[in-house]
Protein backbone atom coordinates (compact mmCIF):
# COMPACT_ATOMS: atom_id res chain seq x y z
CA UNK A 1 0.00 0.00 0.00
CA UNK A 2 1.24 3.40 -0.96
CA UNK A 3 -0.05 6.57 0.87
CA UNK A 4 0.60 9.36 -2.00
CA UNK A 5 0.57 13.14 -0.67
CA UNK A 6 0.35 15.91 -3.26
CA UNK A 7 0.82 19.74 -1.93
CA UNK A 8 1.51 21.27 -4.42
CA UNK A 9 3.46 21.50 -8.28
CA UNK A 10 5.87 20.09 -9.93
CA UNK A 11 7.70 19.43 -12.90
CA UNK A 12 7.17 16.03 -15.49
CA UNK A 13 10.26 13.98 -15.59
CA UNK A 14 11.36 12.88 -18.55
CA UNK A 15 12.16 8.67 -18.59
CA UNK A 16 15.66 7.93 -18.15
CA UNK A 17 16.73 10.87 -15.94
CA UNK A 18 15.95 14.44 -15.00
CA UNK A 19 13.50 16.95 -16.44
CA UNK A 20 15.33 18.52 -19.98
CA UNK A 21 14.20 20.93 -22.21
CA UNK A 22 12.75 24.40 -22.19
CA UNK A 23 9.81 24.32 -19.20
CA UNK A 24 7.68 26.58 -21.08
CA UNK A 25 7.59 24.64 -24.00
CA UNK A 26 6.92 21.81 -21.73
CA UNK A 27 3.84 23.66 -19.70
CA UNK A 28 2.79 25.02 -23.59
CA UNK A 29 2.03 21.06 -24.24
CA UNK A 30 0.76 20.47 -21.19
CA UNK A 31 -2.17 23.27 -21.94
CA UNK A 32 -2.98 22.01 -24.78
CA UNK A 33 -3.19 18.31 -23.87
CA UNK A 34 -5.40 20.32 -21.22
CA UNK A 35 -7.35 22.26 -23.85
CA UNK A 36 -8.33 18.60 -26.39
CA UNK A 37 -8.79 16.84 -22.84
CA UNK A 38 -11.51 19.25 -21.81
CA UNK A 39 -12.87 19.30 -25.75
CA UNK A 40 -13.60 15.92 -26.26
CA UNK A 41 -15.05 15.63 -22.69
CA UNK A 42 -17.57 18.47 -23.74
CA UNK A 43 -18.41 16.24 -26.47
CA UNK A 44 -19.74 13.98 -24.35
CA UNK A 45 -23.62 13.09 -23.58
CA UNK A 46 -25.03 15.13 -20.91
CA UNK A 47 -26.21 11.87 -19.57
CA UNK A 48 -22.82 10.45 -19.16
CA UNK A 49 -23.66 6.71 -17.51
CA UNK A 50 -20.30 5.09 -16.05
CA UNK A 51 -19.54 2.01 -17.21
CA UNK A 52 -20.61 0.32 -13.92
CA UNK A 53 -23.69 1.24 -14.60
CA UNK A 54 -24.08 -0.03 -18.32
CA UNK A 55 -21.80 -3.63 -17.38
CA UNK A 56 -24.13 -4.34 -14.79
CA UNK A 57 -27.17 -2.97 -15.07
CA UNK A 58 -27.98 -1.79 -18.78
CA UNK A 59 -30.78 -4.27 -20.28
CA UNK A 60 -28.86 -4.51 -23.62
CA UNK A 61 -25.12 -3.74 -22.64
CA UNK A 62 -24.61 -5.50 -19.78
CA UNK A 63 -23.92 -8.61 -21.81
CA UNK A 64 -22.00 -7.67 -24.48
CA UNK A 65 -19.52 -6.20 -21.80
CA UNK A 66 -19.56 -8.95 -19.63
CA UNK A 67 -17.36 -10.61 -22.62
CA UNK A 68 -15.07 -7.80 -22.12
CA UNK A 69 -11.69 -8.07 -20.32
CA UNK A 70 -11.60 -7.60 -16.85
CA UNK A 71 -10.73 -3.83 -16.00
CA UNK A 72 -7.39 -4.17 -14.28
CA UNK A 73 -7.21 -0.29 -12.51
CA UNK A 74 -10.23 1.07 -10.44
CA UNK A 75 -9.94 4.45 -9.82
CA UNK A 76 -11.94 6.05 -7.02
CA UNK A 77 -12.16 9.80 -6.45
CA UNK A 78 -14.05 10.83 -3.03
CA UNK A 79 -14.46 14.59 -4.18
CA UNK A 80 -13.04 17.31 -1.48
CA UNK A 81 -13.56 16.40 1.99
CA UNK A 82 -14.24 19.51 4.47
CA UNK A 83 -15.36 19.03 7.86
CA UNK A 84 -18.81 21.14 8.77
CA UNK A 85 -18.38 24.36 11.12
CA UNK A 86 -20.87 22.91 13.42
CA UNK A 87 -20.38 19.18 13.14
CA UNK A 88 -20.83 17.65 16.67
CA UNK A 89 -18.54 14.83 15.99
CA UNK A 90 -15.70 16.22 13.57
CA UNK A 91 -12.34 14.68 12.30
CA UNK A 92 -9.48 15.35 14.66
CA UNK A 93 -6.97 17.58 12.53
CA UNK A 94 -4.58 14.82 12.38
CA UNK A 95 -7.09 11.87 11.33
CA UNK A 96 -6.33 10.57 8.02
CA UNK A 97 -9.36 11.34 6.18
CA UNK A 98 -9.17 8.16 3.88
CA UNK A 99 -10.22 5.54 6.67
CA UNK A 100 -10.20 2.67 4.34
CA UNK A 101 -9.58 -0.58 5.82
CA UNK A 102 -9.78 -4.09 4.50
CA UNK A 103 -9.28 -7.56 6.36
CA UNK A 104 -5.76 -8.98 5.05
CA UNK A 105 -7.31 -11.94 3.29
CA UNK A 106 -10.17 -9.82 1.57
CA UNK A 107 -9.30 -10.04 -2.04
CA UNK A 108 -9.36 -6.80 -3.81
CA UNK A 109 -11.59 -6.09 -6.65
CA UNK A 110 -9.06 -4.86 -9.15
CA UNK A 111 -5.42 -6.11 -9.27
CA UNK A 112 -4.58 -2.45 -8.43
CA UNK A 113 -6.59 -0.49 -6.64
CA UNK A 114 -6.47 3.98 -6.43
CA UNK A 115 -8.94 5.61 -3.99
CA UNK A 116 -8.37 9.68 -3.55
CA UNK A 117 -9.75 12.31 -1.95
CA UNK A 118 -9.43 16.07 -1.37
CA UNK A 119 -8.90 17.10 2.13
CA UNK A 120 -9.96 21.32 2.92
CA UNK A 121 -9.79 20.91 6.71
CA UNK A 122 -7.07 22.81 7.39
CA UNK A 123 -7.76 25.45 4.85
CA UNK A 124 -5.74 24.37 2.13
CA UNK A 125 -6.44 21.72 -0.61
CA UNK A 126 -4.28 18.55 -0.16
CA UNK A 127 -4.90 15.77 -2.61
CA UNK A 128 -4.22 12.37 -0.78
CA UNK A 129 -4.32 9.01 -2.64
CA UNK A 130 -4.01 5.45 -1.32
CA UNK A 131 -2.62 3.17 -4.11
CA UNK A 132 -3.68 -0.69 -2.92
CA UNK A 133 -2.43 -3.84 -5.29
CA UNK A 134 -2.43 -7.46 -5.74
CA UNK A 135 1.30 -8.88 -4.54
CA UNK A 136 0.70 -11.65 -6.98
CA UNK A 137 -0.04 -9.79 -9.74
CA UNK A 138 1.52 -6.61 -9.65
CA UNK A 139 5.46 -5.46 -8.95
CA UNK A 140 5.79 -3.22 -5.78
CA UNK A 141 8.41 -1.34 -7.06
CA UNK A 142 6.50 -0.54 -10.45
CA UNK A 143 3.33 0.37 -8.57
CA UNK A 144 6.09 3.06 -6.20
CA UNK A 145 6.74 4.63 -9.21
CA UNK A 146 3.98 4.93 -11.58
CA UNK A 147 2.37 6.74 -7.97
CA UNK A 148 5.26 8.59 -7.82
CA UNK A 149 5.09 9.46 -11.95
CA UNK A 150 1.45 9.91 -11.66
CA UNK A 151 1.57 13.14 -8.52
CA UNK A 152 4.33 14.60 -10.65
CA UNK A 153 2.11 14.80 -13.79
CA UNK A 154 -0.54 15.66 -12.09
CA UNK A 155 0.52 18.50 -10.43
CA UNK A 156 1.79 19.83 -13.91
CA UNK A 157 -1.32 19.47 -14.91
CA UNK A 158 -2.63 21.69 -12.40
CA UNK A 159 -0.65 24.23 -13.31
CA UNK A 160 -1.21 23.76 -16.57
CA UNK A 161 -5.18 23.94 -16.52
CA UNK A 162 -4.54 27.47 -14.96
CA UNK A 163 -2.73 28.84 -17.97
CA UNK A 164 -5.30 26.61 -20.39
CA UNK A 165 -8.30 28.20 -19.20
CA UNK A 166 -10.49 29.52 -21.62
CA UNK A 167 -11.82 33.09 -21.02
CA UNK A 168 -15.59 31.98 -20.01
CA UNK A 169 -14.38 29.90 -17.04
CA UNK A 170 -11.49 32.78 -16.38
CA UNK A 171 -13.38 34.59 -13.40
CA UNK A 172 -10.27 36.12 -12.27
CA UNK A 173 -10.06 33.70 -9.53
CA UNK A 174 -6.63 31.21 -10.02
CA UNK A 175 -7.99 27.57 -10.95
CA UNK A 176 -4.87 26.14 -8.60
CA UNK A 177 -4.26 28.16 -4.96
CA UNK A 178 -1.26 30.37 -4.77
CA UNK A 179 1.50 28.79 -2.95
CA UNK A 180 1.59 30.40 0.51
CA UNK A 181 4.93 33.12 0.69
CA UNK A 182 4.94 33.38 4.30
CA UNK A 183 7.31 31.69 6.99
CA UNK A 184 5.94 29.12 8.58
CA UNK A 185 6.73 28.84 12.10
CA UNK A 186 6.15 26.25 14.77
CA UNK A 187 4.10 27.36 18.01
CA UNK A 188 5.05 26.65 21.33
CA UNK A 189 2.91 24.36 23.32
CA UNK A 190 0.60 27.09 25.18
CA UNK A 191 0.06 28.49 21.29
CA UNK A 192 -0.78 25.21 20.50
CA UNK A 193 -3.24 24.97 23.49
CA UNK A 194 -4.74 27.85 22.98
CA UNK A 195 -5.22 27.07 18.76
CA UNK A 196 -7.04 23.94 20.24
CA UNK A 197 -9.43 25.56 22.75
CA UNK A 198 -10.15 27.99 19.90
CA UNK A 199 -11.07 25.31 17.71
CA UNK A 200 -13.03 23.56 20.17
CA UNK A 201 -15.10 26.56 20.91
CA UNK A 202 -16.42 26.76 17.55
CA UNK A 203 -17.23 30.23 17.38
CA UNK A 204 -18.73 30.40 21.00
CA UNK A 205 -17.75 32.86 23.30
CA UNK A 206 -14.02 32.64 23.55
CA UNK A 207 -12.30 33.13 26.94
CA UNK A 208 -9.30 34.16 25.97
CA UNK A 209 -10.26 36.99 23.80
CA UNK A 210 -8.69 40.23 25.75
CA UNK A 211 -10.25 43.27 26.04
CA UNK A 212 -8.61 46.64 26.74
CA UNK A 213 -10.98 49.81 27.24
CA UNK A 214 -9.52 53.17 27.51
CA UNK A 215 -11.04 56.07 28.00
CA UNK A 216 -9.09 59.36 26.42
CA UNK A 217 -9.71 62.73 26.99
CA UNK A 218 -8.69 65.45 24.24
CA UNK A 219 -9.32 65.28 20.52
CA UNK A 220 -8.43 62.23 19.23
CA UNK A 221 -7.00 61.80 15.38
CA UNK A 222 -8.48 58.74 13.89
CA UNK A 223 -6.17 58.72 11.25
CA UNK A 224 -3.02 59.34 13.13
CA UNK A 225 -3.98 56.22 15.19
CA UNK A 226 -4.87 54.52 12.33
CA UNK A 227 -0.89 55.24 11.30
CA UNK A 228 0.16 54.15 14.83
CA UNK A 229 -1.42 50.59 14.68
CA UNK A 230 0.20 50.10 11.71
CA UNK A 231 3.36 51.31 12.86
CA UNK A 232 2.57 48.89 16.02
CA UNK A 233 2.41 45.82 13.87
CA UNK A 234 5.71 47.12 11.51
CA UNK A 235 7.87 47.14 14.81
CA UNK A 236 6.03 43.94 16.74
CA UNK A 237 5.82 41.23 14.27
CA UNK A 238 4.40 39.03 16.69
CA UNK A 239 0.83 41.19 16.18
CA UNK A 240 0.67 40.13 13.00
CA UNK A 241 0.97 36.30 13.61
CA UNK A 242 -1.99 34.37 12.59
CA UNK A 243 -2.40 30.46 13.54
CA UNK A 244 -3.82 27.03 11.96
CA UNK A 245 -3.39 23.36 11.42
CA UNK A 246 -1.36 22.67 8.17
CA UNK A 247 -2.24 19.19 6.41
CA UNK A 248 -0.36 16.99 8.81
CA UNK A 249 -1.96 18.28 11.82
CA UNK A 250 0.37 20.22 12.95
CA UNK A 251 0.17 23.55 14.52
CA UNK A 252 1.86 26.51 12.70
CA UNK A 253 1.92 30.29 12.87
CA UNK A 254 2.65 32.60 9.96
CA UNK A 255 3.68 35.66 9.81
CA UNK A 256 2.35 37.81 6.71
CA UNK A 257 5.12 41.11 5.70
CA UNK A 258 2.04 43.59 6.66
CA UNK A 259 -0.98 43.87 7.99
CA UNK A 260 -4.18 46.32 8.42
CA UNK A 261 -5.34 46.47 11.92
CA UNK A 262 -9.09 47.08 11.84
CA UNK A 263 -10.45 50.51 13.15
CA UNK A 264 -14.33 51.10 13.53
CA UNK A 265 -15.48 54.42 14.33
CA UNK A 266 -18.68 55.29 16.53
CA UNK A 267 -20.17 58.32 17.02
CA UNK A 268 -22.47 58.45 19.87
CA UNK A 269 -22.16 61.93 21.22
CA UNK A 270 -25.60 63.32 20.12
CA UNK A 271 -27.20 60.61 21.69
CA UNK A 272 -28.85 61.86 25.53
CA UNK A 273 -26.02 61.04 28.09
CA UNK A 274 -28.44 58.41 29.73
CA UNK A 275 -28.59 56.55 26.24
CA UNK A 276 -24.81 57.29 25.25
CA UNK A 277 -23.66 55.20 28.30
CA UNK A 278 -26.35 52.59 27.29
CA UNK A 279 -24.83 52.41 23.56
CA UNK A 280 -21.42 52.65 24.42
CA UNK A 281 -21.87 49.53 26.85
CA UNK A 282 -23.35 47.50 24.09
CA UNK A 283 -20.52 48.57 21.56
CA UNK A 284 -18.23 47.11 24.58
CA UNK A 285 -20.55 43.99 24.51
CA UNK A 286 -20.31 43.86 20.44
CA UNK A 287 -16.74 44.50 19.85
CA UNK A 288 -16.06 41.49 22.97
CA UNK A 289 -18.92 39.08 21.71
CA UNK A 290 -17.07 39.25 18.25
CA UNK A 291 -14.75 35.81 18.04
CA UNK A 292 -11.56 36.35 15.80
CA UNK A 293 -10.56 33.65 13.17
CA UNK A 294 -7.04 32.43 14.17
CA UNK A 295 -5.77 31.64 10.84
CA UNK A 296 -6.60 35.19 9.47
CA UNK A 297 -4.31 37.93 10.96
CA UNK A 298 -4.05 40.39 12.41
CA UNK A 299 -5.76 39.16 16.09
CA UNK A 300 -6.12 42.52 16.99
CA UNK A 301 -8.54 45.56 16.15
CA UNK A 302 -9.78 48.63 17.73
CA UNK A 303 -12.77 50.49 17.81
CA UNK A 304 -13.17 54.16 18.88
CA UNK A 305 -16.27 55.65 20.27
CA UNK A 306 -16.99 59.32 20.45
CA UNK A 307 -18.81 60.33 23.60
CA UNK A 308 -18.77 63.82 23.80
CA UNK A 309 -16.40 66.79 22.94
CA UNK A 310 -12.87 66.23 24.24
CA UNK A 311 -13.84 62.44 25.30
CA UNK A 312 -13.09 59.33 23.41
CA UNK A 313 -13.20 55.68 24.37
CA UNK A 314 -10.39 53.15 22.79
CA UNK A 315 -11.49 49.64 22.57
CA UNK A 316 -8.42 47.29 21.72
CA UNK A 317 -9.34 43.85 21.47
CA UNK A 318 -6.82 40.94 20.58
CA UNK A 319 -6.94 37.11 21.39
CA UNK A 320 -4.39 35.79 24.00
CA UNK A 321 -2.39 33.73 21.46
CA UNK A 322 -0.24 36.92 20.83
CA UNK A 323 0.27 38.15 23.90
CA UNK A 324 0.44 37.88 27.49
CA UNK A 325 -0.84 40.99 29.97
CA UNK A 326 2.76 42.67 30.49
CA UNK A 327 3.75 42.42 26.55
CA UNK A 328 0.06 43.99 26.54
CA UNK A 329 1.56 47.39 28.92
CA UNK A 330 4.56 47.23 26.48
CA UNK A 331 2.51 47.34 22.87
CA UNK A 332 0.27 50.28 24.23
CA UNK A 333 3.51 52.29 25.78
CA UNK A 334 4.48 51.43 21.84
CA UNK A 335 1.11 52.62 20.65
CA UNK A 336 1.31 56.34 22.41
CA UNK A 337 4.39 56.66 21.19
CA UNK A 338 3.50 56.34 17.51
CA UNK A 339 0.16 57.94 18.08
CA UNK A 340 2.18 61.47 19.41
CA UNK A 341 4.58 61.01 16.34
CA UNK A 342 1.62 60.45 13.55
CA UNK A 343 -0.71 63.74 15.69
CA UNK A 344 2.14 65.91 15.24
CA UNK A 345 2.57 65.46 11.38
CA UNK A 346 5.84 62.70 11.48
CA UNK A 347 5.47 59.54 10.56
CA UNK A 348 5.64 57.24 13.07
CA UNK A 349 8.95 55.13 12.70
CA UNK A 350 9.04 51.92 14.02
CA UNK A 351 11.57 51.55 17.00
CA UNK A 352 14.71 49.78 15.64
CA UNK A 353 15.19 47.25 18.36
CA UNK A 354 13.89 43.32 18.68
CA UNK A 355 10.32 43.16 19.59
CA UNK A 356 9.67 42.36 23.62
CA UNK A 357 5.63 41.07 22.38
CA UNK A 358 7.71 38.42 19.98
CA UNK A 359 6.52 35.66 22.15
CA UNK A 360 8.75 33.14 19.83
CA UNK A 361 11.59 33.56 17.59
CA UNK A 362 13.75 30.87 15.24
CA UNK A 363 15.97 29.57 17.72
CA UNK A 364 13.39 29.35 20.78
CA UNK A 365 10.87 27.90 18.16
CA UNK A 366 12.69 25.58 16.19
CA UNK A 367 14.40 23.68 19.21
CA UNK A 368 11.28 23.99 21.12
CA UNK A 369 10.24 19.67 22.79
CA UNK A 370 7.55 18.79 19.96
CA UNK A 371 5.82 17.34 23.16
CA UNK A 372 6.41 18.95 26.15
CA UNK A 373 3.59 20.99 27.87
CA UNK A 374 0.75 19.37 25.76
CA UNK A 375 -0.31 16.75 28.06
CA UNK A 376 -2.17 20.26 30.19
CA UNK A 377 -3.98 21.55 27.48
CA UNK A 378 -6.56 19.14 26.56
CA UNK A 379 -8.08 18.93 29.57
Amino acid sequence: MVHLHVPGPARVPRKGGPPRGDPAEEDAALAEAVREIRRQWQELPADRSSYGLLRHLHPQAAGLLAAAPARPLLFNYLGRYGAPGRDPWPYAAEAPVLGIHRAARQPLSHPLEINAVVDERSGEPLLTAVWRWSARLVDGRDVAGLAQEWADVLAAFARASAAAATPREQTGRAAVPAQRTEEQWPCSPLQEGLLYHAHRADGASDPYHVQTVLDLDGPVDAGALRAALAALTTQHPALRAGFRWNCQGQAVQTVPAAVEVPLREADLSRLPRDERERAADEEVRRDRDEPFDLASPPLLRAVLLRLGPGRSRLLLSYHHILMDGWSMQVALADLAELYGSAASGAAPAPAPRPSPTCATSRGRTSSWPARRGRNCWPA
